[in-house]
């Protein structure tokens, strides 16, 4: 099942300017905002957040490839990490905006991540090492897996 990361148009009653939050629902949107205001604008209530759906901006996710069955927990997690991933709050809706790894060109993960057709070994500074880049397979996988990760 295709899971999708809401997104919410969230701002400041007296505002024009809105910021896109992602969450599952408008409360929690409300809530992640108020946390964030708070840090400069302490005297901000709940009530001082309107929220509405922005569902243009909604990130689907696609199902779950078979190959990810077949990657070891960390192979996934490099995968992740190659593709923008890092485990904060706030990096989900960030995905894509890195595609590679940098490591040795013998480096067992990166190697068997090229084997399954998700990365491709490419020259590098030094020849002991490779700049693994993402394939189109290898992002599809990459973004699969994240949306196991939405809740």
């Amino acid at each position: 099942m295709t899971k999708t990361l809401k997104a919410w148009s969230v701002k400041l009653r007296w505002s024009d300017i809105a910021d896109t939050v992602y969450s599952a629902t408008s409360g929690n949107a409300r809530y992640q905002y108020l946390l964030d205001i708070r840090d400069v604008r302490d005297d901000v209530t709940f009530s001082d957040i309107s929220v509405t759906r922005k569902p243009e901006s909604d990130i689907h996710f696609p199902d779950p490839d078979p190959v990810v069955d077949k990657l070891t927990e960390e192979q996934k997690d490099v995968l992740l990490h190659a593709y923008g991933y890092s485990g904060r709050p706030g990096d989900i809706e960030k995905l894509g905006w890195r595609d590679h790894f940098y490591t040795s060109r013998t480096d067992d993960r990166l190697v068997a991540l090229e084997r399954h057709g998700l990365m491709k070994a490419h020259s590098a500074w030094n020849q002991d090492d490779a700049t693994f880049r993402l394939t189109d397979t290898g992002r599809t996988v990459a973004r699969s897996i994240a949306g196991g990760l939405v809740q």
